[in-house]
């Protein structure tokens, strides 16, 4: 109860912050950022296929709970030639139906040129999935999507054919995997297993993300390693991983990169900006590893601790 308590201190703090009328265009954007970029994800708001557009606005509107619930998988992409010894993997966010995941996958495909493995965390309605959110955030409790996420991870973690194992999360996806993260580092605490493991979110809505003290240690970076990109115009990332700005005892390990601009949709707002390398660290000389592989980069350095 404290500390469902704490959270909803930050999310009024968080509320107040911006006027009442700029807390919607922190998520939305403002109408400039609407269609500017082809990915957006608002172009399936156009009615070009009437049919998509029902289906998103239905898939956040009807609330379903158990039994009813949707459950979460997994929808593959081709291969790309060159990075076997890679494996991708994206979890998105809240109040996203499939069309919508397909569109942000379609765009981390175009900006990193590998195949990605896009883990439907399925929405079960706006109103489910912020309750799912708070479960997931203020309890750290493993949800279905977060469950099969871990599996998925696991999996590939063990396997030898990869030396390197990518995650992208946005918004609750940054949730999902900081409990996949911290269910990893206690079953494989001082493991060589978690060098291989690379996380990555936009928008986070987590507070908690913790690196293996001693692994890092060991091999003088985060292991694994992390890094997050937040616009500070952003409700959700302000109630979420900007939270670390304000303080110093912080329980968030990466690096941090951030923008000052609004807008809380992945495609619209944030990979848009991501391509073009707008976002930076305020720590002098911190470079971005997943800069590095746009355009099928290959980067060779990690940030030391």
């Amino acid at each position: 109860m404290v500390e469902l308590i704490k959270d909803l201190k930050i999310l009024l703090s968080s509320m107040t912050f911006f006027p009442p009328w700029l807390n919607i265009t922190s998520i939305i954007g403002g109408p400039g950022s609407w269609f500017k970029d082809p990915h957006s994800e608002l172009n399936i708001l156009k009615f070009k296929d009437i049919s998509k557009t029902i289906d998103f606005i239905s898939s956040i509107t009807i609330q379903r709970i158990f039994p009813f619930r949707k459950i979460p998988g997994s929808i593959p992409q081709a291969g790309i030639p060159g990075f076997e010894n890679e494996v991708w993997f994206f979890v998105n966010g809240i109040a996203t139906n499939k069309a919508l995941l397909e569109l942000n996958g379609d765009y981390l495909r175009k900006l990193f040129r590998r195949s990605i493995e896009l883990i439907n965390n399925p929405t079960d309605g706006i109103i489910i999935d912020l309750i799912e959110c708070i479960f997931g955030r203020t309890y750290d409790m493993v949800t279905e999507p977060a469950q099969y996420t871990l599996k998925r991870i696991e999996s590939s973690l063990k396997s030898e054919r990869y030396d390197k194992v990518i995650l992208i999360g946005h918004s609750q996806g940054g949730i999902i995997l900081s409990n996949v993260v911290k269910e990893l580092v206690n079953t494989y605490s001082n493991n060589d297993i978690l060098t291989k493991l690379e996380v990555y979110t936009f928008a986070s809505a987590a507070d908690e993300m913790k690196a293996d003290e001693s692994l890092s240690e060991k091999h003088n970076r985060l292991v694994p390693y992390i890094e997050h990109y937040a616009n500070t115009m952003d409700f959700v990332a302000k109630m979420g991983i900007c939270q670390r700005l304000d303080k110093s005892g912080d329980k968030m390990d990466g690096e941090l990169y951030t923008l000052r601009k609004q807008g809380h949709l992945l495609n619209a707002h944030y990979l848009s900006e991501f391509q073009h390398i707008n976002y930076s660290s305020n720590r002098f000389g911190t470079a971005s590893r997943l800069y590095g592989y746009l355009n099928g980069g290959r980067p060779s350095y990690y940030n030391p601790l």
